[in-house]
């Protein structure tokens, strides 16, 4: 913010902020909730993205909560087509969903081509990570506001969230981070005020209803998917015979006019050429695989003999 913006009191800060957004700069963006220094999980992270989304934006419902890449996409698409400005809607698990590791995955590549174009709909995506490195750096490097989530016991012996909100900036390469406290001009005591933290009230109940039972799904769901493909990995493990396949497999492909032809230009095999070529392929045998076709063609090249990983 290149000026200071005028607010009645404390608790109009982040409306006056988003109005401002919206309205004056007609910009949508991205904001991000991470836990803190100490806790990264169970800081309260999800609670406040729906209590921004509820003060923020009068038509936030439980349908602007996303659990999964496509969710998001379809509710961007949703609020394309509404035609409303000023909407929220939250990336839940954000990093499973655009997770760094991640990054050659299509839901990745959608989710940071979508976040960079859609401003134009004023339109703002919280998305919710336990820690900002787990984001996709397309992502992370697209953040405007950065917003660290606490918890504490409060006076009555009840738990109360609390958010520290920051504006971030950037190096030009987008790979340095420079936060800063939102400052304002407050008509009620006449003084230039910062938002040192914000605590969060309570979420509406139909609203946390209706979150915790799709939440509940939603792990219940991940944790069968993770599991099925923990299994699918140890029986391929548990074969002795699949290591010494892998050769086969890699002399079959390294065989193809296809693959000498791009070996001939690229002189390597990635990963992904690999897995797309032979589907039964886990990641990780695709990756010996892969290793194994690059040292046939040194071989080839330089006369240097592949070896299987021990």
């Amino acid at each position: 913010m290149s000026r200071l913006l005028t607010i009645d009191g404390i608790n109009d800060a982040l409306p006056a902020l988003f109005r401002y957004e919206v309205q004056r700069r007609k910009a949508g963006g991205v904001i991000c909730l991470t836990g803190g220094t100490g806790r990264k999980t169970g800081a309260g992270k999800s609670y406040t993205a729906r209590r921004m989304g509820e003060i923020l934006d009068p038509r936030f419902s439980i349908d602007d909560v996303a659990l999964s890449y496509s969710e998001l996409l379809k509710r961007i698409d949703y609020i394309e087509d509404e035609g409303k400005y000023g909407r929220f809607v939250v990336a839940e698990e954000s990093e499973v969903m655009m997770a760094s590791h991640d990054y050659q995955r299509f839901g990745n590549k959608a989710i940071a081509q979508t976040l960079q174009t859609f401003r134009y709909l004023r339109c703002w995506a919280i998305v919710i990570t336990p820690y900002f490195g787990w984001l996709d750096a397309r992502v992370r490097k697209l953040v405007n506001y950065w917003g660290v989530c606490s918890t504490d016991v409060g006076d009555e012996g009840k738990l109360e969230g609390h958010l520290k909100f920051y504006t971030l900036r950037t190096d030009l390469m987008g790979e340095q981070l420079y936060p800063r406290r939102l400052t304002f001009w407050d008509k009620q005591t006449n003084a230039v005020v910062r938002a040192d933290a914000f605590k969060i009230g309570a979420v509406s109940p139909d609203l946390e209803a209706a979150y915790q039972a799709k939440d509940i799904a939603f792990k219940k769901h991940l944790r069968k998917d993770l599991l099925d493909e923990a299994l699918r990995i140890e029986a391929q493990l548990s074969e002795p015979a699949k290591k010494m396949d892998l050769v086969a497999v890699a002399e079959d492909f390294f065989s193809r006019d296809v693959v000498q032809q791009h070996l001939a230009a690229k002189h390597k095999i990635n990963v992904e050429t690999v897995m797309r070529a032979n589907r039964d392929l886990s990641e990780g045998f695709a990756r010996t695989v892969a290793r194994l076709i690059n040292q046939m063609y040194e071989e080839k090249q330089h006369g240097v003999a592949p070896t299987l990983p021990a």
